[in-house]
């Protein structure tokens, strides 16, 4: 008989690790979780593409649009042709 891994999922139906994982963040904490951002860049350009939640007169953001966006820029990048040496040189050669 084969064992059967256990995964505790709260209420939400999340693993039990994530549990210490906040759903939301305030601004300075979310600049910092996308890499130390500048408030008037993450403004600009990164809050634009998150979802948002205010209670009462604070605004968070939603860790988990993070995390996509995040993943999205990852495939973003990882779909574009990487530069080598070699095509630079091929671009130079062909450039008029």
């Amino acid at each position: 008989m084969v064992a059967q891994k256990s995964v505790n999922l709260d209420v939400a139906g999340r693993n039990s690790s994530d549990r210490t994982r906040p759903a939301l963040l305030s601004i300075p904490a979310a600049c910092r979780y996308m890499g130390d951002v500048s408030r008037a860049k993450f403004y600009a350009d990164v809050l634009p593409q998150l979802e948002t939640v205010h209670i009462g007169t604070r605004h968070f953001v939603v860790v988990a649009s993070m995390d996509r966006l995040i993943a999205k820029l990852r495939k973003a990048r990882t779909d574009r042709p990487q530069p080598t040496k070699q095509n630079d040189l091929r671009a130079r050669v062909n450039a008029p």
